[in-house]
């Protein structure tokens, strides 16, 4: 089986799995929080392209994002946009879970990121079983539902590594960690720890260099 059939067969074997299983998944307290700030988010991009000159302003970007400003606005960026096309315009999906949709599409990248980051050095079968696992657990099950900012951090903070464990390699992949960061920085403030576990191998690798 090739790489790119086993990635993204596992990306939508979880994806679907969360998409079927969601309307029996309850809200947490967070939850709500983040559906209405997410709501007023989506509103602002609606406004933004029949308004550009409105939307910019002081008042309505303060209407749209002063609520819940203390978290990265990504997230809630896409769970509003998802929520403005996929119930408002398209009717496709019922409020809840088209604000979750965003979420179940980032936490379905986890499988296909583990398995990269393991395929090496356990081999095809063992890396397939590792990142299906992942999702088999129940608390990770349950968090991969929720229109949070939890398992997008997770998901970025090992894409991050990814990305920086293929740069040691290629170095063009440095741009693609760079990015991953700040993508996690846009989600969660927790990336901040990131360097923390990062900086030190390369200080030790250039150590080892050096000695």
């Amino acid at each position: 089986m090739t790489e790119k059939r086993i990635v993204w067969g596992l990306f939508f074997i979880a994806f679907f799995s969360l998409l079927l299983t969601e309307k029996e998944v309850g809200f947490g307290r967070d939850e709500s929080v983040y559906f209405h700030a997410a709501e007023s988010h989506g509103h602002w991009f609606q406004l933004l392209l029949s308004s550009p000159s409105t939307a910019v302003g002081e008042a309505a970007t303060t209407q749209a994002f002063d609520f819940n400003h203390e978290h990265p606005a990504l997230m809630k960026n896409l769970y509003g946009i998802s929520y403005v096309v996929f119930h408002e315009k398209l009717g496709l999906l019922r409020p809840a879970a088209a604000f979750r949709l965003p979420a179940f599409a980032v936490a379905a990248w986890m499988l296909p990121l583990i398995y990269l980051l393991t395929r090496k050095r356990f081999g095809q079968t063992a890396s397939i079983f590792a990142a299906v696992s992942f999702l088999l657990v129940p608390r990770q099950f349950f968090h991969a539902h929720l229109a949070c900012f939890d398992v997008p951090i997770a998901t970025m903070w090992v894409l991050t590594v990814y990305c920086f464990i293929e740069a040691l390699e290629r170095p063009r992949w440095w741009l693609w960690a760079g990015l991953s960061w700040g993508l996690a920085l846009a989600a969660k403030h927790n990336a901040y720890f990131i360097p923390v576990t990062l900086v030190p191998v390369i200080v030790g690798m250039a150590g080892t260099v050096y000695l």
